[in-house]
C-alpha cells in the first residue's frame, strides 16, 4: 500500500496545478493577488506548495480562471483542505530549530536528493551517535533538543529503505569529512562502516571528493538539490549557515548548482572508487583504535 503523501506533497500539487491554470488562463501574479487581496509573493510562495492556502481562496482563483469543471475543483479544494494538516516533524515543536523544520518538508516530498558535504557526513546517512556528537558541539544544544533531533534523524532516514519508492540520494563527501574523528575514533569507524553499509543500497549513490583534486567549484560550502515528482515542479537549493537556511527556487539558481554538483561529479572518485576509499578509512580508523 502506497504511503499517504505529507501535506507538503499535496501543497506542491496544489500550487502546480494553481500555477498552470494561472497561467492558461492568461493571468498574472498581480491578478491572482487582487483576489485575494494579498502581496504577489503569497501567490507565488502558494503556487510553490511554501504555504497553505484556504480551500475558499481556492474557489476565488479558479473563478478569476475560469475553471467550471466541478470534478476539478472539487479535487482543488480538497488538496487546499488536506495541505493545511500538520506534518510528522510538528510534533517536536519548538525542540527543532526552524532551519530544521524548513528543510523537512522539502526533503519528505523529493524523489530524488544530490547533496554535497564539505565537513560532515550527509544526514540522512549519519549513525545516532555521530549525529549526537555533531548536535552535542553545538554549544547551545540541550539534552531534549538531542534526543528529539535523533528521533527526526530516525524518522527521516526512513525515506531511504521505505518499501514504496525510496528516494533516490546522490551524496558528494570531501575527504576531509571522512578524515574528521567526529564523536571520537570508534564513533567515526562505525560510522564510515555504516556509510559503506549504505552504498549498498540500489537508491543510494556517493562519490568521494578526494583533497589531492585541489581547488573546486563546491569550496564556497555546502548545498542540497531536492527534486520532485510532479512535472514542471522546479528544483529546490538548501544552502545553510550557522544561524540560518536559504532555499532557492529560481531557474537561474537551480541551474548554476546543478551544474557545479555535475562538475563535482566529473572529479570525483567513482561510485567504486569511493566505496574501496571508505571501506579502507573504516579499517584503518578501526586498527588505529584497537
Amino acid at each position: 500500500m502506497a504511503a499517504e503523501q505529507p501535506p507538503t506533497v499535496r501543497r506542491r500539487k496544489l500550487g502546480s496545478d494553481l500555477r498552470r491554470l494561472r497561467t492558461g488562463a492568461g493571468k498574472s501574479l498581480d491578478d491572482a493577488a487582487a483576489v485575494l487581496e494579498c502581496h504577489k509573493t503569497k501567490v507565488s510562495r502558494i503556487e510553490n506548495g511554501r504555504l497553505a492556502v484556504r480551500a475558499r481562496d481556492v474557489r476565488d482563483l479558479l473563478d478569476l480562471y475560469e475553471v467550471t469543471d466541478p470534478q476539478l475543483r472539487a479535487t482543488l479544494e480538497r488538496l487546499a483542505r488536506e495541505g493545511k494538516k500538520r506534518g510528522w516533524w510538528e510534533e517536536f515543536g519548538t525542540l527543532l530549530p526552524p532551519k530544521s523544520v524548513g528543510y523537512l518538508g522539502p526533503e519528505s516530498d523529493a524523489n530524488y536528493i544530490r547533496a554535497f558535504q564539505m565537513v560532515l557526513i550527509p544526514g540522512l546517512l549519519q549513525t545516532d551517535e555521530y549525529t549526537r556528537a555533531v548536535v552535542n558541539a553545538n554549544p547551545d544544544s540541550s539534552p531534549d533538543a538531542v534526543e528529539a533531533l535523533l528521533r527526526v534523524r530516525k524518522k527521516r532516514k526512513a525515506i531511504l529503505t521505505r518499501d514504496d519508492q525510496p528516494v533516490r540520494f546522490w551524496g558528494i563527501v570531501a575527504e576531509s569529512a571522512l578524515r574528521l574523528p567526529v564523536g571520537g575514533r570508534d564513533t567515526m569507524a562505525a560510522q564510515l562502516r555504516h556509510l559503506w553499509d549504505m552504498t549498498q543500497l540500489p537508491n543510494v549513490t556517493l562519490q568521494v571528493l578526494p583533497e589531492s583534486r585541489g581547488a573546486h567549484p563546491g569550496m564556497s560550502g555546502s548545498f542540497v538539490i531536492f527534486s520532485f515528482p510532479l512535472v514542471g515542479d522546479t528544483d529546490v537549493v538548501y544552502v545553510e549557515n550557522l544561524t540560518s537556511a536559504l532555499y532557492l527556487e529560481e531557474m537561474t539558481d537551480t541551474r548554476n548548482f546543478t551544474l557545479v554538483f555535475d562538475e563535482l561529479r566529473s572529479i570525483s572518485l567513482a561510485p567504486a572508487e569511493s566505496v574501496e576509499f571508505i571501506e579502507n578509512a573504516a579499517k584503518l580508523l578501526a586498527k588505529e583504535s584497537s
